[in-house]
C-alpha cells in the first residue's frame, strides 16, 4: 500500500493520519470546511445569486467545499438579502429522486439534529436565525432552510462547519475587513470571490487562506484540477496530475559507468 486518502471530518482525519504515520504511509486529508464567499461592490448579481444557491445549497448544504459564510459588500447587502430570501422560499422539499425536488433531506435524522443544535448554539450566542420556505416535516432528516445573521467572530458557530441548508450572511465595507473575516476560521478548504475586476479578483484570491479560490462561481472540484485544503481542512491534493503523484513513489537511477539510454520498462 502506497498511501491513504480520506474525505471526512477533521476529527476522523486526525485519527487516520495518526495510524498512517505509525505505518509510515503517505496520506491525503480532505476534511471539513467553512468556505467564504466574498461579494465585492462591483459584482454581477446574477452570477452572485447562481453561485450562492449552488455553492451553499447543493446536496442540501452537505458539501465540504460549500460556501458556508457569505460576506456581502454593504452596498449590495439589502439587494442580496431580498433576492436570496426569495430564492430560498422557492425551494421545493421532497423526495430526492423526484425531479421537482430542490431541497432534499440531509443524510439522516442524527445529522439533521446536529444542524438544528448548531443553529440553537448560534442563537444562544447572539445570532439571529430566520427560517424560510414551505415547512418541512418535523422531527425528520429534513432541515428547515435557515439564514443566520448578526453572527460575530466570537460566536462559536463562526468557526464551525454547518452541514445543512443554513446560510450565514455578513456585511462588510472594506477589502481588508473581509479578508480578515474570511480567513478567521480554523478551516481553509475553498473560497470564492465575486467581482468584475480581474485585478481585484487576483488581489483577494492571493490573500485568501484556502487551497482553492474560485472567481464568480462556487468552488467545485474538477477531475482536471488538484484539490485540497490547508489548516484544519487537511493537506495533500486529490484529482489532477498532482493527485496521481500523491500515491506514487519516485525512483532515481544513476550511473557513471555505462552509457545510460532511455528504457521503456
Amino acid at each position: 500500500m502506497t498511501g491513504v486518502t480520506i474525505t471526512g471530518s477533521t476529527e476522523v482525519g486526525r485519527g487516520v493520519a495518526a495510524t498512517a504515520g505509525q505505518n509510515l504511509k503517505k496520506i491525503v486529508l480532505e476534511l471539513g470546511g467553512s468556505d467564504a464567499m466574498v461579494v465585492l461592490d462591483d459584482a454581477d448579481m446574477e452570477k452572485v445569486m447562481q453561485g450562492a444557491m449552488v455553492g451553499r445549497l447543493i446536496l442540501s448544504g452537505q458539501a465540504c467545499v460549500g460556501d458556508k459564510r457569505m460576506f456581502i459588500h454593504s452596498s449590495l447587502y439589502d439587494t442580496f438579502m431580498e433576492q436570496i430570501k426569495e430564492a430560498v422560499c422557492n425551494l421545493v422539499s421532497g423526495d430526492p429522486m423526484d425531479q421537482a425536488t430542490t431541497l432534499a433531506p440531509v443524510v439522516n435524522k442524527k445529522a439533521a439534529d446536529k444542524v438544528r443544535a448548531q443553529i440553537a448554539l448560534a442563537v444562544e450566542h447572539g445570532a439571529t436565525a430566520t427560517t424560510y420556505g414551505q415547512p418541512v416535516p418535523e422531527d425528520t432528516a429534513f432541515v428547515q432552510p435557515t439564514i443566520l445573521t448578526n453572527v460575530t467572530p466570537d460566536n462559536p458557530i463562526f468557526n464551525e462547519e454547518i452541514f445543512g441548508p443554513v446560510l450565514m450572511i455578513f456585511s462588510f465595507d472594506t477589502e481588508e475587513e473581509v479578508v480578515a473575516l474570511a480567513n478567521g476560521t480554523q478551516y481553509g478548504l475553498g473560497s470564492s470571490v465575486y467581482t468584475e475586476s480581474p485585478e481585484r479578483a487576483y488581489r483577494l484570491a492571493a490573500q485568501m487562506e484556502s487551497g482553492a479560490v474560485s472567481v464568480n462561481q462556487p468552488t467545485l472540484p474538477s477531475p482536471a484540477i488538484p484539490f485540497g485544503g490547508i489548516k484544519n481542512s487537511g493537506y495533500g491534493r486529490e484529482l489532477g496530475a498532482d493527485g496521481i503523484r500523491e500515491f506514487t513513489n519516485q525512483k532515481y537511477i544513476n550511473s557513471n559507468s555505462i552509457d545510460m539510454k532511455v528504457f521503456h520498462l
